[in-house]
Order: structure tokens, then sequence, then C-alpha cells
């Protein structure tokens, strides 16, 4: 999962403050944010995805209106990549944007 964040990143899952969260406005804000920072996205405009194919695997940007009102954007990922290489694209693309990640099966921040 992807957060947007103004202050400082949280350390922990236990130090997110989610009241204090710059929340998206929508699949559009979304859609720029990531595109300008990422080279090669493919957008799906009626299922709200955007997709990176790149040489560590794929990686699915989930922006639906119920995770963008809940002040998030989902990130899935194909169980086959490496979970160190993926992280690494993930923190790269979070600090570019200005954004802060979750690694939702071992609940570390991704910075």
């Amino acid at each position: 999962m992807l957060f947007r964040c103004d202050g400082p990143i949280p350390s922990s899952v236990e130090e997110i403050d989610f009241e204090a969260m710059r929340v998206f406005e929508s699949y559009e804000e979304v859609k720029a944010i990531l595109s300008e920072h990422l080279l090669v996205v493919s957008w799906n405009d009626q299922q709200q995805l955007g997709t990176v194919e790149n040489e560590i695997g794929r990686f699915e940007f989930q922006c639906y209106q119920s995770l963008i009102s809940a002040g998030t954007v989902g990130l899935k990922t194909s169980f086959r990549q490496s979970v160190e290489e993926s992280q690494g694209y993930i923190s790269d693309i979070c600090k570019k944007a200005g954004l802060f990640g979750v690694d939702e099966q071992s609940l570390q921040i991704i910075r």
C-alpha cells in the first residue's frame, strides 16, 4: 500500500497517524503523480489500475475510489519477484513522489 505524507515518514506501522495523512483527491490525481515519476506505466482507466512491467517484475497500482477515499493506493507485485528488489524499486518511487509504502506481509515501512 502507498500513502501520502507531508510530515515525517513514520518508522513503523504503529506510528502511522491516519488522521494526519494527506489523502489523494481522485484517481486522476494518483495517475498524474505516478505518471510523473514512472518512466513506463500503462493505465487502464476503466479499472482504475496502473501497471509497470520491468526487469524486476510486475507492479500493479490499484487506484480504486474506495482505497483513495481511505487515503491509500493498493500495490500488488508478483510472488515470484525478489522482495528486496521490489522494495528497492518501490522505495525509489516513494522518494520521488513524496510517498511511503507499507509491505502488507511484513508490515515494514518502505521509504
